[in-house]
């Protein structure tokens, strides 16, 4: 992590020039590995590293970080003696709609020419399905598509934002892995090395997005945690899209029995006040 200190700038930089939250981390007596870099065209305003505890139970670091013309983002990992994790904390406001365009990139394994299996959880348990690395590598490279919609149908899904050219999306990670058929969390082994990304807690509702697991082709197994807010105001409105898609044709059909006009408007009414109301609370500001 940075050594404490806080900067300004007269002028905002690039994001890409200033520290970010995590320089690398290191299994006990394994190498040092990775690194993090964010991905946005935001420039930066200003930045602070701070300790906010550290005693004998845990020792917890902040990151902050103000971006132009407006936008803040907090980093903020724990440590404590006796867990074999680090626990991280992001909380992050552009106060704005954005195009999903913002990353912070956890390279996992950089450092390591090629770990030798990856496994990724899903389900109670924290199962993990793992496999040898190349193996899976080369499978996931040469098909490199998204995967299909977890609804009926079996359309595939747009793929989410692309941090970097030249990246092929791996797969999706939500806490607990239970919805869509995304994963819990994956993690590689090398000799002396066993790095992985769990997520832990679903956090406030319209922030529960999912990390999306790319392949870099200098880097391997990279994570991109988003920065945005629009994640939850585009589910909202594709599910308003889907309701109209599919509620219209079964309520007017021509000659035939369906849904009553009446409760088709009510439904796209409530869909409607939903989304207002949504959009009011997330300018708003509301965690």
């Amino acid at each position: 992590m940075p050594p404490q200190g806080k900067k300004s700038f007269r002028s905002p930089i690039p994001a890409r020039d200033i520290p970010t939250p995590l320089l690398g981390w290191q299994s006990a007596g394994g190498p040092w590995l990775g690194r993090t870099r964010f991905i946005t065209e935001r420039p930066v305003l200003g930045y602070q590293m701070t300790v906010l505890l550290n005693g004998p139970a845990c020792v917890l670091y902040e990151a902050r970080y103000r971006f132009a013309p407006k936008g803040e983002y907090v980093c903020r990992i724990q440590v404590s003696p006796g867990l074999d994790r680090a626990e991280i904390t992001e909380e992050f406001d552009f106060d704005a709609i954005t195009p999903g365009q913002d990353f912070l990139l956890l390279e996992l394994h950089q450092g390591i020419t090629t770990p030798e299996t990856i496994g990724w959880a899903a389900g109670e348990g924290g199962t993990l399905d793992r496999k040898p690395y190349a193996d899976y590598m080369a499978a996931r490279l040469k098909d490199g598509s998204n995967a299909p919609a977890p609804v009926p149908g079996g359309n595939a899904m747009p793929l989410p934002p692309r941090p970097v050219a030249g990246m092929t999306l791996l797969d999706k990670i939500l806490p607990g892995g239970r919805w869509g058929g995304t994963k819990g969390g994956v993690n590689v082994t090398a000799p002396g090395v066993r790095v992985g990304l769990t997520p832990l807690h679903v956090g406030a509702w319209r922030r529960a997005m999912a990390l999306t697991a790319w392949h870099a082709p200098d880097a391997g197994l990279v994570v991109a945690l988003p920065g945005l807010l629009a994640a939850g105001l585009a589910l909202v409105l594709a599910g308003w899209a889907l309701a109209a898609r599919f509620l219209f044709p079964v309520a007017f059909k021509p000659g035939k029995a369906g849904l009553h006009p009446v409760a088709a408007w009510c439904a796209l009414g409530a869909g409607a006040v939903g989304l207002l109301a949504w959009i009011a609370f997330a300018l708003g500001g509301n965690p």
